[in-house]
């Protein structure tokens, strides 16, 4: 009965350790977007205020350049709040990583899309993640001036998630549409 159980065993490793390149990739891949963003944040924090606002260069009169500090979530929901704005973020941000890991693991080498959308928003997550817990706040910077997106001043992280919940979405649903499985490896 034992040689059953270490089989058992075995198999489990080699599952988690089969996966394990997978997600390091996608890690990798949240650590640019991580990078990229706090790069772009530190920039802007690091010049005079008599800079600001101004138009980005390749934006058409669409999108400017502003410094914003944001204690809260989106749009400024729940500044009041800072601590619990923390925690949350952080809370989510490592729930994410885990249901990647968990998602690598349970499909390993399929739902590529789907991994790729989950990829993007981990990394504007743990931008804005890591912002809220070393400055108690994110920095903002580009104005988008279009459609009912007018009042919106956002960051790399947030085009990010909002992109990475698009692409998570669509991928879905293309898996879906080809009858792939979603609920057993």
């Amino acid at each position: 009965m034992k040689w059953k159980q270490w089989i058992r065993t075995l198999a489990a490793l080699r599952l988690v350790f089969s996966c394990a390149g997978e997600f390091s990739r996608l890690l990798g891949g949240a650590s640019v977007v991580f990078l990229w963003d706090q790069l772009f944040k530190h920039s802007i924090d690091a010049e005079p205020e008599e800079n600001f606002p101004r138009e980005l260069p390749l934006g058409r009169g669409r999108v400017g350049i502003v410094r914003a500090h944001n204690r809260g979530f989106s749009q400024g929901r729940l500044e009041h709040f800072p601590e619990f704005v923390r925690l949350f973020s952080f809370g989510l941000t490592a729930f994410l990583a885990g249901v990647m890991q968990a998602y690598c693991m349970v499909f390993p080498r399929k739902h590529r899309i789907e991994k790729l959308g989950a990829m993007l928003l981990l990394g504007g997550a743990i931008s804005n993640t890591y912002d809220r817990i070393a400055h108690g706040f994110v920095t903002d910077y580009l104005h988008i001036r279009v459609g009912a997106l007018k009042k919106s001043i956002v960051n790399l992280g947030d085009i990010a998630i909002t992109g990475g919940m698009a692409v998570y979405l669509l991928g879905t649903l293309l898996s879906l549409l080809r009858g792939e499985d979603h609920g057993e490896a």
